[in-house]
């Protein structure tokens, strides 16, 4: 069975965007969440949240309680348990219902469009704790609007037309800055290697494969 040369970019930004990218960023969301988490705690002692609290913050008032503490289940909001007992339940209040049931952990149940959304400028989790560089953090999350919208959708959206050498070498190119802007360990220089080689080799790997 042949593969065209559009099919095979799509096939290697599926492979780096899942294997390379997204447990990167899994880990940096969980470091955010955590930080978010204690954050809220230190006001609100989160494990012990009532209604009347999240109603008079603006900020936790607008997150979907629904998703957690089987409160789908409950008809009456009033009636919720407000409770937060973990960084990963504070995560699936600000995704969809259809995401968030299907999260059990910051693992790869947490899947790559819902990362990137946590990081984004939709949700804005990284503008919610006071951090010292706010500017790097709206940087993120342009770029990791950029990634969903024009790397990870377009993926999950086939479309050969779109697959020329320009966007495959454009798709790396926006993965490579999200990355190197995460403030990761050695500036993320295996991953940003990874990524290199698979640009480089990807293609012709699939052709022996």
């Amino acid at each position: 069975m042949s593969l065209s040369k559009e099919q095979k970019g799509w096939l290697v930004v599926g492979i780096v965007l899942h294997k390379t990218v997204a447990p990167v960023l899994r880990c940096f969301v969980e470091q955010e969440v955590t930080k978010l988490y204690n954050h809220y705690d230190n006001t609100f002692n989160l494990k012990t949240l009532q209604l009347n609290q999240v109603s008079a913050d603006p900020e936790l008032k607008s997150l979907s309680f629904r998703n957690i503490n089987d409160n789908h289940l409950v008809p009456n909001k009033k009636n919720y348990n407000y409770h937060i007992y973990s960084p990963l339940d504070l995560a699936k209040l600000y995704l969809t219902p259809n995401v968030a049931k299907c999260i059990s952990g910051f693992d790869e149940s947490l899947d790559t469009s819902a990362i990137l959304v946590l990081l984004g400028s939709k949700v804005s989790l990284l503008t919610k704790v006071h951090h010292t560089s706010p500017s790097h953090f709206a940087l993120i999350q342009r770029l990791a609007d950029d990634v969903r919208e024009n790397v990870r959708n377009e993926w999950g959206h086939y479309d050969s037309t779109k697959w020329t050498e320009t966007f495959f070498s454009d798709c790396f190119d926006k993965l490579r800055k999200l990355v190197s802007n995460l403030g990761l360990k050695d500036g993320g220089k295996t991953t940003l290697d990874e990524l290199d080689e698979y640009k480089t080799k990807g293609k012709h790997i699939l052709n022996v494969i």
